[in-house]
């Protein structure tokens, strides 16, 4: 247990290292959440920025717990290694570093990679036995399983698209199900230990979330837009605001209540709404041509990507999601409507997340021990 005047001490470093990069995060990724619609010119960057900014808040306060059970208590089997500041120290500043350089050259990184890879590369230096590797094998094989499911549902859902375009009907029907779905199948699971017919209660949800849905859908190819870029956010919400407050509980600041959670979520948000127009106006502008009728499909495939492993406990890495998308729209529409070269790069920078902040967090582990030789391992 961490002495109470160590962890005052030690709140007054942290806090401010985890709201930087919540910053980072919402300043960076809020790409992935409204690039779409931005880039499509359906809605305009500050109406997106500001309907982002409220939903990643909402979607990390009610669905973020998900991530937080996974990453503060399964990815590390002995929590006795965390009773130093060394470990969440080291994990924050090697992912701003990271994303701080990353934003630089406005390219949205996966925050899910930047983290998992800095927790492993701090819990490395001192035992490797530290980490659940079957976790971690479970969590790579998740991020593989979303850039599949995201490349071959976003071409799947526009060839659809084209082939019934004239029966909005059925493609109402089929992304009001889907949608629905996932998301009673994300509100369930928390009511399970309080009450005894959860199916009956899945059942109401389910019929509730649909019908509002395609009643929604069918009113207007803008109001259905809208509510895509909503969902996408509280799926980022989720999985971002938990991935930044569970290095705070993982240091044992759950005790605080759900304090981490609010503080990553009001940090991407105001990175959204402050700085968020840097990144998101270089995704716009990788795409050349976009149908509006493609969009909220586009939406639905990254949504479904993300609410599968978030229900599967998984951290999601969202740009590379959003990448599925892009390619899978290129394949689709001919890659001459999308540019190759931020593609490329794209895909580069996010998968060097990984073993560049494994090494960040192993140097800064190194220098942290040092200089706080009071809080040596």
């Amino acid at each position: 247990m961490i002495d109470g005047d160590v962890m005052d001490w030690s709140l007054t470093a942290l806090v401010p290292l985890a709201v930087v990069l919540a910053i980072m995060d919402g300043l960076n990724n809020a790409a992935n959440a409204i690039g779409w619609a931005i880039g499509g010119g359906v809605v305009g960057l500050k109406k997106a920025l500001l309907i982002a900014s409220v939903f990643e808040v909402i979607g990390g306060i009610a669905f973020g717990f998900y991530i937080i059970d996974t990453v503060s208590y399964r990815l590390i089997t002995d929590p006795a290694v965390l009773n130093s500041m060394i470990p969440p120290l080291a994990v924050y500043i090697s992912s701003i570093i990271w994303s701080a350089l990353a934003s630089i050259v406005k390219i949205p990184i996966s925050f899910s990679m930047a983290i998992i890879g800095s927790i492993i590369g701090t819990i490395a230096t001192h035992s490797t036995a530290y980490i659940d590797w079957n976790m971690v094998l479970h969590i790579f094989t998740g991020w593989v399983a979303a850039f599949m499911v995201s490349t071959i549902l976003t071409a799947l859902f526009l060839g659809i698209s084209d082939i019934i375009g004239r029966y909005r009907g059925v493609n109402t029907y089929f992304e009001g199900v889907f949608i629905a779905l996932l998301f009673t199948l994300l509100i369930s699971k928390p009511l399970q230990p309080y009450i005894s017919n959860i199916s009956i209660l899945m059942l109401v949800i389910f019929v509730v979330l649909y019908v509002a849905l395609y009643i929604t859908y069918r009113y207007s190819r803008g109001a259905q837009i809208l509510v895509s870029v909503i969902l996408v956010s509280i799926m980022h919400g989720a999985n971002d605001s938990a991935l930044i407050s569970s290095i705070l509980i993982l240091y044992g600041i759950d005790g605080y209540g759900g304090i981490p959670m609010l503080i990553s979520s009001l940090g991407i948000a105001i990175g959204i709404l402050l700085w968020g127009h840097r990144v998101v106006n270089t995704f716009a502008s990788s795409i050349s041509f976009l149908d509006i009728r493609y969009i909220s499909k586009i939406y639905t495939s990254e949504f479904i990507a993300i609410a599968l492993l978030l229900r599967l406990g998984l951290p999601t890495p969202i740009s590379i999601v959003t990448i599925g998308a892009l390619i899978g729209f290129g394949a689709y529409r001919g890659v001459d409507i999308i540019r190759l070269d931020y593609i490329v790069r794209c895909i580069f920078i996010t998968l060097a997340s990984i073993p560049v902040c494994i090494l960040l967090s192993h140097v800064v582990t190194i220098i942290a021990r040092y200089y706080l030789v009071y809080q040596i391992f």
